[in-house]
């Protein structure tokens, strides 16, 4: 029978086996990640930054799905650990929905589940993921993002200060933010003529559940087919604040969003257990939060980018073995190294999206020079990035690995020094909304640039 919230997943994080968290990482997560990682033969190939290999995509899920069997979800508040048998997992991914609705009216966009290679038309979730900026720079940023005609999704940039308030967590300012950012959103997508245009990171500054209650209270703007931010702490933790925001959007029957980021380099270990943890990440979203979707974002816990190449393999079989085991909706999340304005973060995003749509993921771009850096953000680079995926969209994994490997070759002995480019007002006038004479002027050279190095942009139909 289907998993019950309460019965199965609440009543297991008071009552499963209780131990130290020291203990959880050192002595369950970390060795089973590699013994399972050993026992299903899973192996990097550097050369092979977009696997082509069905079975290693198969090896990857069963990896996962034995790991998240004996693993399970520590929480942190009760000392428990969340465990589902195999069967009961599965039955949760396989009752995850293959297609949602994202936003309403004119602005409406079905989001599917993606097969590997996959010919069709990927929703452009074109924005500026992981990004903060400045209270003053809010409306010009979000608006200008939003005007973009290919836009069909969007993420609002986090504010750290509103009305000279700096805003914290789990605390009143939590409230007073959440609350206040949702309907500056709002706000903004009615002033670009998007009224209905869905914010998949609903809920943005409300880390807990009361952050998440004060961004959908009535007033705001927000529904509940926007993307309503959860998820989990590194590694596959809870505590009883997430869980509380999943029983708040379940018994709203709110789109709900799953958001995680592997590290490569912490607690998983390497590329392969990456790859592994980010398939048992969609496996924790479907049996502890009965998610919409999932957006993953795994990152290098040096570079907090993942556009190197082993992250490329990474994120690439992962996908993979989601398109090609599950039904479930998962995006593609890229954080780049480079900065808006660089010549550079082009070529980061046409390794990215040769990867990401030939093996199954929905787009999602761009997290720019690791994230957090106010008004460090470009729309032009992102719409640069949406076209690729377009250009992209049905080539062959073994095609686009040929291409992925080229294009990484051209910086990836520049990640350790990265240029962290320009700000938004250096690329667009903040008053008109348009980009600079020199930042168009560079757009149309980095397109011509990138067709001649084998993006095929003539195939851009729509």
């Amino acid at each position: 029978m289907p998993l019950d919230f309460y019965r199965d997943v609440v009543g297991r994080s008071r009552n499963g086996p209780i131990m130290r968290e020291n203990d959880f990482e050192m002595n369950i997560l970390a060795p089973k990640i590699r013994e399972v990682q050993e026992k299903y033969k899973i192996k990097l190939d550097p050369n092979t930054p977009v696997p082509f290999d069905d079975s290693l995509a198969d090896a990857v899920y069963q990896a996962a799905l034995e790991f998240y069997a004996e693993v399970g979800t520590y929480c942190i508040d009760t000392n428990r650990v969340i465990k589902f048998t195999k069967d009961e997992i599965e039955e949760a991914v396989w009752a995850s929905p293959r297609e949602a609705q994202f936003g309403e009216g004119l602005d409406a966009r079905i989001v599917s589940h993606r097969d590997v290679e996959d010919p069709r038309r990927p929703p452009l979730w074109i924005t500026a993921n992981a990004s903060t900026v400045t209270q003053d720079r809010f409306f010009p940023i979000v608006q200008t993002f939003l005007q973009e005609p290919l836009c069909d999704l969007y993420n609002c940039p986090h504010v750290q200060w509103i009305d000279g308030i700096e805003l914290g967590g789990n605390d009143p300012t939590e409230y007073f933010g959440a609350s206040r950012l949702a309907a500056m959103y709002d706000e903004a997508r009615r002033r670009a003529g998007r009224p209905g245009i869905a914010v998949m990171n609903a809920g943005v500054a409300g880390p807990t559940a009361m952050g998440a209650l004060a961004a959908a209270r009535p007033g705001t703007g927000l529904t509940r087919r926007e993307g309503w931010t959860g998820g989990p702490i590194s590694e596959f933790k809870v505590d009883n604040h997430r869980l509380a925001k999943a029983a708040f959007f379940i018994d709203w029957n709110a789109n709900r969003k799953w958001t995680v980021s592997p590290i490569l380099g912490g607690y998983l270990g390497g590329p392969e257990g990456v790859a592994i943890g980010n398939v048992a990440y969609h496996m924790q979203g479907a049996t502890l939060s009965k998610i919409t979707y999932c957006t993953s974002l795994p990152l290098h816990f040096v570079m907090s980018n993942n556009t190197h190449r082993m992250m490329l393999w990474a994120i690439n079989v992962s996908h993979q073995a989601i398109a090609r085991n599950t039904p479930m909706i998962s995006f593609a999340q890229l954080v780049t190294r480079f900065g808006p304005g660089t010549e550079t973060i082009a070529y980061e995003g046409a390794a990215w999206a040769l990867g990401a749509m030939a093996s199954g993921g929905n787009p999602s771009a761009i997290g720019f020079s690791g994230g957090g850096k106010a008004n460090r953000v470009s729309p032009i680079d992102a719409k640069l990035v949406a076209e690729i995926c377009l250009a992209v969209t049905g080539m062959s994994r073994e095609e686009a690995n040929g291409l992925a490997d080229s294009f990484i070759k051209m910086y990836e002995d520049k990640l350790s020094e990265p240029d962290l480019g320009y700000l938004y007002d250096d690329l667009y006038d903040p008053e008109t909304l348009k980009p600079r004479d020199e930042t168009l002027e560079r757009y149309h050279r980095q397109k011509i640039e990138l067709e001649k190095l084998g993006i095929p942009f003539g195939r851009i139909k729509s």
